[in-house]
């Protein structure tokens, strides 16, 4: 890490900006900044006050308070549960009281206190089975919050208003407006897969609907957690929190676990599965549909990036490659489906099938 004593930090936000929302906090200068851990939606940096640690989170892709005081009450209200067995971020209060704090131009911004720990990999068969008793462990918790808020996000399966823009001939003109090469054509053919498997999502929704809701982190993979040694140690990034299909959190990790090796896949997605099977008890109904909620997740990723592109928040790779993903991951599903539920069986046991034991 490169320590700095002034806001000189080169990144998309203003030194004026930066400073203007440090500003709103009782901290102690100077401070000390480096890079976090950003993903493509925010913009993170962790710095130094007073001694000690926190993480200062600035929000590129909204500006909606009320989506970041649903995310924090959400947080307070899993910190007061107690018994989750992991960490999550604790938003520092401003000088108004306040932990959700706006900069110049609208950028809204939060600062944490900082969780230590490095992401975990899938590479390390410790993380995947932590990784995955932590979700089940934060489908319990998620069950039992009732936060004052209503949720700010559509749950997936409303896929069709959220992203109503984005119409067959809105996502073929995208792709015609990119300059013809042999990658156009391929982005043609991984359009023309997506727009298949939506029709394949309307005609499951009125299933997904009947599903067991209740709130789900939404987002939760290997970005969006910490991990110290092979122990899986806090959980971040509540920003998409909504009420949804409860095993739509299970579906958003199992897609990270995809690769070209068919069979490794498949044993990884079984011990992600045997770690949140010790905590959460799918229904049948559930279980069999997790194959399309797979496919689910990647559409909305596509989507989201489209939405972004168009909106001049990423360049064209960005959501192409996104796009490029998303369809490999729709025919990885497909091609292998039986198999992949076999193994998705085998590892989750449904609701009311007695107890088991696990090694």
């Amino acid at each position: 890490m490169t320590a700095r004593t002034e806001i000189e930090i080169e990144t998309e936000i203003e030194m004026d900006t930066m400073a203007a929302i440090l500003d709103q906090y009782p901290l102690q200068k100077p401070y000390l900044f480096e890079e976090g851990l950003g993903g493509m939606n925010n913009t993170t940096r962790i710095l130094m006050s007073g001694g000690e640690r926190f993480v200062l989170r600035i929000y590129n892709n909204h500006a909606d308070a009320a989506v970041v005081k649903l995310e924090h009450e959400l947080l307070h209200q899993l910190a007061a549960q107690g018994s989750i067995g992991l960490a999550v971020p604790e938003p520092v209060v401003n000088s108004r009281g306040e932990t959700v704090t706006r900069g110049p131009q609208g950028k809204l911004a939060s600062l944490c206190r900082y969780l230590p720990g490095e992401r975990p990999i899938p590479a390390n068969e410790a993380h995947i089975l932590g990784l995955g008793e932590a979700a089940g462990k934060l489908t319990n918790a998620l069950a039992a919050v009732t936060p004052d808020s209503e949720p700010i996000y559509l749950p997936y399966y409303e896929w069709e208003q959220t992203y109503a823009e984005l119409t067959p001939v809105v996502l073929q003109a995208l792709t015609e407006s990119m300059p013809e090469s042999a990658q156009v054509d391929e982005l043609r053919l991984q359009i023309d897969l997506l727009l298949k498997e939506r029709m394949e999502l309307s005609a499951r929704y009125e299933s997904m609907c009947a599903l067991p809701q209740q709130w789900i982190h939404g987002d939760l993979n290997f970005t969006n957690s910490l991990a110290q040694g092979d122990a899986i140690t806090a959980l971040l990034d509540f920003e998409f929190c909504t009420r949804d299909m409860r095993a739509m959190e299970l579906a958003v990790v199992l897609v990270d676990l995809l690769q070209p090796d068919v069979e490794e896949s498949l044993r990884k997605i079984g011990l992600f599965c045997r770690g949140y099977g010790r905590h959460v008890r799918l229904t049948p109904e559930e279980q069999s549909i997790l194959p399309v909620l797979m496919k689910l997740r990647m559409v909305d990723v596509s989507h989201h990036f489209m939405l972004r592109y168009r909106e001049g928040l990423d360049p064209a790779d960005v959501w192409t490659e996104q796009v490029k993903r998303a369809a490999y991951v729709c025919g990885w599903v497909n091609d292998v489906e039986h198999r992949l539920l076999t193994a998705l069986n085998n590892s989750l046991i449904p609701e009311g099938a007695g107890t088991h034991e696990l090694s």
